[in-house]
């Protein structure tokens, strides 16, 4: 639980910097880049996060990636603050939480629909219309195939999940008749 209020503060103040330098979207591409490279060399995130690396071995590190300039100084200047305070660990969560916030600030809602089979170009219009509506904001919608799902779906707007699965009802036509 700290460490997720802690990513929530460094994610806040990576945006405040982002705003203030107007380089939001130039930030968020380059946090899928530096993701995806953390994603690929799996050795170099254990090395950054380690606490029996020198600060001096992880930071020159960084700066040898980075010498081909595809990253603000911001940014750079914020992993570095990272390893400095012995946070690297929480850079994915910070990640994580830096993408939702976006979402926030453009008005924007992910929502995840999972089930058996691909929902059809008007079921995905339908949904989008109707979460639209209840949540004012424009809907991204990301669809996941789940094989286990017997029929039905789940849908997930945040923390919160909707299940109409078949798996669900009957779970509650049980619970129903061992109750009459």
């Amino acid at each position: 639980m700290r460490e997720t209020v802690l990513a929530e503060k460094y994610a806040k103040a990576l945006i405040a910097c982002a705003q203030e330098a107007n380089i939001i979207d130039q930030l968020e591409v380059e946090l899928v880049m530096f993701e995806g490279i953390l994603t690929k060399q799996t050795s170099l995130q254990e090395l950054l996060r380690s606490p029996l690396v020198p600060l001096r071995e992880k930071t020159g590190l960084l700066q040898t990636i980075f010498k081909s300039q595809w990253i603000s100084s911001e940014l750079k200047g914020f992993l570095l603050l990272l390893l400095e305070a012995g946070r690297f660990n929480l850079f994915s969560q910070i990640y994580q939480i830096y993408k939702d916030l976006i979402y926030s600030l453009r008005r924007r809602l992910k929502v995840i629909a999972e089930s058996a089979f691909h929902l059809s170009t008007n079921q995905k219009s339908v949904l989008k219309q109707k979460l639209a509506r209840i949540y004012r904001r424009k809907i991204d919608l990301l669809e996941r195939l789940n094989p286990e799902l017997v029929g039905g779906a789940r849908i997930y707007v945040g923390h919160t999940r909707f299940d109409s699965t078949l798996q669900r009802q009957l779970a509650l036509l049980g619970a129903q008749m061992k109750g009459a």
